[in-house]
């Protein structure tokens, strides 16, 4: 017995610290980079885009948990380089460590090679330019002979019986229509992406993808989501500071009851980012209702040193370098997208004089003059619709003479606006709504220099990681307009506000900065969600209401506000503005088409 330990104690506790095996340390390894089949076509995709592969065919098997097959056109590996692919910690893509923070590849063939021969079957064919085509298999520390074979360039790895020595982690797989719905998500991902590489996915010799002959990424959004979606997708074409933003993304009028339909990268490496899924939301706000969420494909490009795409064992998440100007950048982009499709209307003067109707519930068209021209009821029937990029597009108004421009009242409730071909339809009441809240909004900026005392100043109690948060951001808080000071040990107290946040709950407020704060620390808020809902209440009590009969001054300068509006799509919660229906929509209902 060593001397001062007891019997019980050596008995228990004996070699607390030992070695563990390589087979061991291999399969541990590889399981933090291969959880599911999904995991294994992820990695193979992105060493067939490494290898500059314009097509890419990925066949699985019963979900891919008894066979994968990844075929690609890309440049292929050298025979001297066959024995040391599947090596552990062999690989073309770094030499050094600081290569590691600035990787321009999407991963390490031979890491991605080394991890999946350790759980699963692996065999290798590939072909260069200038070389004969080999083949190579592996099964954990076991290698075969390079053999020469016949092959057009590229490679095909095919993987089998992926967890069969290793039950635990086979049984934890699920059935084999949700393990081949992670590898289609993947596949869809890369491909909406990436729209100048084609992708072909088959299960169970069934071809269930195609993007063949589609390098359109709006089109291949449609091809997969929906042709109806086409008309409603705007695309993202941005420089923002220093990073380059590209893609295309849903109009307010579509939503979706998940993110499912938000496919975010960098560089084009796809991955999971919360920071980006609220910074898109937060670009939304005031446009879309709540608990919805739109459709958007976004990459952002960036310098490699900026991100650190080693944060994740399966690189599904990255860290950014200025993760505060990401944040603020997606929310005017998108904000940008949107009005850029309204610039060029500012500038245009519709003539309203000549021609203007406003109707009660019958429906009765009124010259400017006020004569009678006729008068007409229907029932309300339900049409398809479409809402264009422009409420009115330059090329619309070159096509209207004065003559031909004219609205009426329905319903008390509704405009109908009719030009050239096209008829819109508008809720009077969400229309000023819109118009209202942007100007609550630019008031609200140019108010938030003007302080209010508060009669009776707020003390505010913290836990201590945010009080220190408080303490490093008291100078922000100061110079947008709030008087704070510290009140005790982890205790901050408000005597004066911006007059614009008055109405606030001021504790939720700057619980909510502070968390921010933390989160982000250089990020400064512009309008932060709480004085939003408190605008779009304002607009909303003041806007005016269905069921008003309205004149025409009032309708006149609805519309001419409406039209120079920053935004035309939604109201502030959400609903949509108007529906347009054409010429050609109307013929369809009489059949004359």
């Amino acid at each position: 017995m060593r001397a001062g330990y007891p019997e019980w104690y050596l008995t228990r506790y004996s070699r607390m610290i030992h070695l563990l095996d390589a087979k061991t340390i291999h399969k541990i390894a590889a399981g933090e980079v291969i959880e599911r089949p999904a995991s294994i076509v992820k990695e193979l995709i992105e060493n067939s885009l490494d290898a500059g592969a314009s097509r890419i065919v990925v066949e699985v098997e019963s979900g891919g948990k008894k066979h994968i097959r990844i075929t690609d056109n890309g440049s292929g590996i050298l025979p001297e380089d066959m024995p040391l692919a599947p090596l552990p910690h062999a690989t073309s893509k770094l030499q050094t460590l600081d290569d590691l923070f600035c990787i321009q590849s999407f991963g390490f063939r031979g890491e991605a090679l080394g991890s999946i021969c350790h759980v699963a079957h692996l065999k290798i064919q590939s072909k260069t330019a200038l070389f004969p085509a080999t083949q190579i298999s592996a099964y954990q520390d076991h290698l075969s002979s390079v053999e020469t074979i016949s092959h057009p360039q590229g490679t095909t790895i095919e993987v089998s019986d992926l967890f069969l020595d290793i039950p635990v982690r086979h049984k934890f797989l699920k059935s084999d229509a949700t393990e081949f719905s992670y590898i289609h998500d993947n596949v869809l991902h890369f491909s909406l992406i990436l729209p100048h590489v084609e992708f072909i996915l088959k299960h169970n010799g069934k071809e269930l993808l195609n993007s063949s002959g589609i390098t359109d990424q709006k089109q291949r959004v449609s091809l997969f989501w929906g042709k109806e979606l086409f008309s409603k997708l705007i695309s993202i074409d941005f420089h923002l500071l220093g990073m380059h933003f590209r893609g295309c993304m849903s109009d307010p009028t579509y939503t979706c009851s998940n993110r499912s339909k938000q496919i975010l990268s960098v560089n084009q490496r796809p991955i999971k980012s919360s920071l980006l899924q609220k910074a898109i939301q937060l670009g939304f706000k005031d446009l879309i209702p709540a608990n919805r969420f739109p459709l958007i494909v976004l990459d952002i490009q960036m310098p490699a040193e900026n991100v650190d795409v080693n944060v994740h064992p399966q690189k599904q998440e990255v860290r950014f370098l200025y993760t505060n100007q990401v944040f603020e950048a997606i929310p005017k982009l998108i904000q940008s997208s949107f009005n850029g499709g309204f610039s060029s209307m500012d500038s245009l003067n519709i003539p309203f004089e000549q021609r203007i109707g406003v109707q009660s519930q019958g429906a009765v068209i009124h010259t400017f003059e006020g004569r009678e021209e006729s008068s007409f009821s229907y029932p309300v029937t339900k049409i398809p619709y479409a809402i264009p990029e422009t409420l009115f597009s330059p090329a619309t108004f070159q096509e209207i003479k004065t003559s031909h421009f004219e609205f009426l009242q329905i319903y008390d409730t509704y405009l109908i606006v009719t030009a050239g071909h096209e008829t819109w339809i508008l809720d009077q009441h969400a229309v000023h709504e819109r118009v209202l809240y942007e100007k609550f909004k630019d008031q609200s900026a140019m108010s938030k220099s003007i302080l209010q005392p508060l009669l009776v100043s707020e003390i505010i109690d913290l836990k201590p990681d945010l009080f220190a948060i408080y303490l490093e951001q008291k100078p922000l808080l100061a110079s947008l307009g709030f008087e704070t000071e510290e009140f005790g040990p982890a205790q901050l107290v408000v005597r004066s506000v911006p007059a614009v946040f008055t109405l606030l709950d001021m504790k939720e407020w700057l619980l909510h900065f502070l968390d921010q704060s933390k989160e982000m620390p250089a990020y400064t808020p512009d309008l932060i969600v709480q004085q939003k809902e408190t605008l779009q209440m304002a607009a909303c009590k003041a806007a005016i209401k269905a069921g008003k009969k309205m004149s025409l001054a009032e309708t006149k300068e609805l519309l001419q506000d409406f039209i120079h509006s920053p935004s035309h799509y939604t109201c502030p919660h959400g609903r949509p503005l108007f529906v347009s229906l054409g010429k050609t929509e109307l013929e369809k209902l009489f059949l004359r088409r």
